[in-house]
């Protein structure tokens, strides 16, 4: 065995010299999901290991086919075919001819698999940068790339500098048959600017920063010779060139520095990352990268809209319960299994953050809640006229219903601060908090009555108010730990918006409260937070609303008028500002 098997042998069998080696046992996994007793986290670490079979599969047929080009290439280049005219035709074998030849012992040592023989992804990539031996024939054959290529995105490079081995690697990077796909890309400011794209294969180009040449992670762009995915992100970043520029044959460094004596950092400072990701449809990700469980926390936000049970995101994040529905549950599996996979594919959970955006969710929330509110007092009204068993549809007593508005009341609240600390814009969240609060306010104050005083039903009702009357019960005599029914809840929101955007409302709940039954503190209170936001709304009228108007016509041309700028035409505006001697 050669020295350089061996090598190879060694490397496979360490820690880092496989792909493999550092796989843990799969009974060591089995025995690690077989002894967790909770369904959820059984599904999660089942979900993990058949993710990462996939991937190990994946990496291993990866391999196999680039050994197998390597070992087709190196074959080709150190075994040429006898042409005929080298056969000595005169030469016959025969009984009485000499014994035939057999190699030397010197040069069978010589003859060894492991020095030609590719055995790792990292081998064959160490390869790809070595130059090949020459043969007679090989010397003679022209080269199997040309010197000029046209690029997926239509420009047209000068290749003849390069190397053979380097023609082959910018063709795969700027032909449209690469399969490479962009994740995200990111900018950090730790010291000097530095951006970084993130590609499939969990491979990363950096650039900027403290990088004098694009450095890439998948370890081929060693000894100054650009890999094929340096060469596409110099390919795309060229793309929205203007056709002045894509007429030319451009020139391309074969360490990916420049194209046209442009550097691809400099490129990006210029037109700014915001507008090359927008312009090639990339993901942008701005700020920290998220850990594993807030990205399961905001996946688990972003699904609960569609929950097919209609569920909020606490409950849809809460222990599954006994009492939900197949589809429930199976969503659920779903959920867990999607976490799974935006945990290890950041640009898949950014991409669903631009669908499944904040405002979407705010609308979908405050529809359950409205829903809910809606139900829970038809839910009552049921009660009354057809009692707990006649009925055909939901029914709730007083108390019931007194605990399920307290709890919806609850979730508006929760739902309204994570939304402020999450630092997202709560203006609008604010508006639909409080039109839901005054919901609800609304219809208890107007059921100041003995709920049970007219039934048909036969029942015996309860005498204590606070079972009878919602609003004693939620309102008049609550327990001391409850607060403020809804007026805690509102006191909470911003006071600009409230008065001016529900004031029809508060005055009918106003004059419902002006009873002489209705206690002090909760009187006083009300009126506190209603007076002064109309003193506040008053004084701020005057002058705002054209204010107001202008922005809200202006915000209505950016959203109905025509679409944002085509891809290219973006990055087109963006090179012409690049080349513009006067934005220098």
């Amino acid at each position: 065995m050669s020295q350089h098997h061996q090598t190879s042998v060694q490397q496979s069998n360490s820690p880092g010299g496989s792909s493999t080696s550092g796989r843990e046992p799969s009974g060591s996994k089995a025995d690690e999901w077989s002894e967790v007793k909770d369904p959820s986290e059984r599904r999660k670490i089942q979900n993990k290991l058949a993710q990462r079979r996939f991937r190990d599969k994946k990496r291993e047929q990866t391999e196999d086919a680039e050994r197998e080009v390597e070992n087709q290439r190196r074959a080709g280049s150190s075994y040429a075919s006898p042409e005929p005219g080298d056969i000595d035709q005169r030469e016959e074998l025969s009984e009485d001819a000499d014994q035939p030849t057999s190699m030397s012992a010197e040069a069978l040592s010589k003859l060894s698999l492991g020095d030609t023989m590719v055995t790792t992804r990292a081998g064959a990539a160490r390869a790809r940068t070595a130059p090949t031996a020459n043969s007679p024939s090989s010397s003679q054959a022209p080269s199997p790339t040309p010197s000029f290529i046209d690029s997926a995105s239509g420009l047209k490079y000068d290749l003849s500098v390069f190397d053979d081995d380097l023609r082959r690697r910018a063709k795969r990077g700027l032909m449209d048959d690469n399969a490479i796909k962009m994740k995200y890309c990111r900018m950090t400011t730790d010291d000097k600017v530095k951006y970084a794209f993130y590609i499939d294969d969990d491979i990363t180009v950096a650039m900027g920063g403290s990088y004098d040449v694009p450095k890439c992670s998948c370890g081929a762009n060693e000894g100054g010779r650009a890999c094929k995915h340096i060469f596409w992100m110099l390919d795309q970043l060229t793309s929205g060139a203007p056709d002045n520029i894509k007429s030319q044959t451009l020139r391309i460094s074969g360490d990916g520095s420049n194209v046209q004596e442009l550097e691809p950092a400099e490129m990006i400072d210029r037109m700014s990352l915001d507008t090359v990701a927008d312009g090639l449809d990339w993901v942008l990700h701005e700020g920290p990268v998220p850990d594993e469980e807030d990205v399961e926390d905001a996946i688990a936000d972003m699904l609960s809209v569609f929950e097919p049970s209609d569920a909020l995101p606490a409950e849809f994040k809460s222990p599954e319960s006994p009492y939900l529905t197949e589809r429930a549950r199976k969503y659920r599996e779903f959920k867990d299994l999607f976490s799974q996979l935006a945990a290890e594919n950041l640009g898949l959970f950014l991409r669903l953050q631009a669908v499944i955006d904040p405002p979407f969710q705010a609308h979908v929330f405050f529809e359950k809640i409205n829903d809910r509110i809606n139900r829970t007092f038809n839910a009552l009204d049921e009660y009354i006229t057809n009692g707990p068993t006649a009925t055909l549809s939901e029914a709730h007593d007083v108390v019931t219903c007194a605990t399920k508005l307290r709890v919806l009341v609850k979730a508006i609240d929760e739902h309204y601060h994570q939304q402020v600390e999450s630092g997202r814009d709560t203006k609008d969240i604010a508006i639909r908090a409080a039109a839901s609060l005054t919901t609800i306010l609304d219809g208890v104050t107007s059921r100041n009555v003995d709920a049970y005083a007219h039934i048909t039903w036969g029942g015996i009702p309860p005498s204590d108010p606070t079972q009878s009357n919602l609003f004693v019960c939620l309102i008049g005599a609550p327990p001391e730990e409850d607060g403020l029914f809804v007026v805690d809840a509102l006191k909470a929101l911003p006071q600009d918006d409230i008065v001016r955007n529900h004031w029809e409302t508060l005055s009918n709940i106003g004059e419902k409260l002006a009873e002489p039954w209705t206690p002090a503190f909760f009187l006083n209170a009300f009126r506190a937070l209603t007076q002064e936001n109309r003193k506040r709304s008053a004084s701020e009228t005057g002058g705002s609303d054209a204010k107001r108007a202008m922005h809200n016509t202006a915000a209505s041309l950016m959203h109905n008028g025509p679409d944002r700028l085509r891809a290219r035409g973006i990055l087109q505006t963006a090179w012409s500002m690049l080349h513009d001697p006067k934005s220098a």
